[in-house]
């Protein structure tokens, strides 16, 4: 779907393509795709970071993993979350 981009999308159009496609049926859907992107975004930032002012770094499976728990932890407490399971199982 993303890559439908000529070049590599920026985070704007991505979450714009997000916006305007017909991938998620309902609001919630579409706002935990900004959530997982977001979040995924926070992730890769804190290891670029890491690897550049504290000069340690992690395997990609750990920052996936650490991602991956991240988007649990947020959303177990919501009041849907059941909803996003059935949606997204291999996430959760």
């Amino acid at each position: 779907m993303l890559n439908t981009f000529l070049l590599r999308p920026n985070l704007l159009q991505t979450y714009d393509f997000l916006d305007t496609s017909d991938l998620f049926s309902t609001k919630l859907e579409n706002f935990f795709g900004f959530f997982i992107i977001a979040c995924t975004v926070y992730h890769l930032w804190r290891e670029r970071n890491n690897r550049s002012f504290s000069f340690s770094a992690q395997s990609t499976s750990a920052i996936v993993d650490a991602a991956i728990l991240s988007i649990r932890g947020k959303t177990k407490n919501w009041k849907n979350v059941e909803l996003l399971k059935q949606k997204f199982a291999g996430l959760f």
